[in-house]
């Protein structure tokens, strides 16, 4: 969290859509020497609305979410600085103001995309070799491997999947099974992709 002091200069509540469709819900946003939106909380939104156009200290935070960086309001209180306070609060001269136009976020880096595809991939391959090996530990019927002998099949499949190499068995020789020349395909997976 970061502490910064700022004039309050809009608060303002936008209705937005869920994702699902299901219906909407609102975001209360403040904005702090004209940047922003922040997101508060219904009881900090309230305290922003009594001090507009205030000097204030507040307390910030910037979260990532997937593509997209949210900004956060978590407290904010009056800024007197040896200033007489004012009596209480009008909240209602209040009155929410149009949010000022969105800024421009650049795409994502080269780098930073290649990395979050190799992330997304690494974790498909660990999904798909746990399937794998949990099918082999069950194909071998009645003498089942250890839960060691699984994750150890699960670890040679992400490798296989991440690499295209073919295991190699202690020692540094490659299973036998893999050097007869056979070709496998499609009808060699031990489970059905439809």
């Amino acid at each position: 969290m970061t502490q910064i002091t700022a004039v309050l200069t809009n608060a303002a509540d936008r209705q937005v859509q869920r994702r699902d469709g299901s219906g909407t819900f609102t975001l209360h946003e403040v904005w702090l020497d004209g940047r922003g939106p922040f997101v508060a909380r219904r009881d900090v939104y309230t305290l922003a609305l009594g001090l507009l156009n205030q000097s204030v200290t507040a307390q910030v935070r910037s979260e990532q979410k997937g593509d997209f960086t949210n900004h956060y309001l978590d407290h904010v209180t009056a800024n007197w600085n040896g200033m007489q306070q004012p009596q209480q609060p009008n909240y209602q001269q209040a009155m929410p103001q149009p949010p000022p136009p969105q800024q421009y976020t650049p795409p994502p880096s080269q780098d930073e995309a290649r990395m979050a595809e190799e992330r997304k991939n690494l974790s498909i391959h660990r999904q798909t070799a746990c399937k794998v090996a949990a099918t082999l530990m069950m194909a071998a019927g009645a003498n089942p491997p250890s839960p060691l002998d699984f994750w150890a099949n699960v670890d040679s499949l992400v490798h296989f999947f991440q690499t295209g190499q073919k295991p190699v068995l202690t020692g540094g020789t490659t299973p036998p099974a893999l050097n007869d020349g056979y070709v496998h395909g499609d009808e060699d997976i031990p489970f059905d992709w439809r």
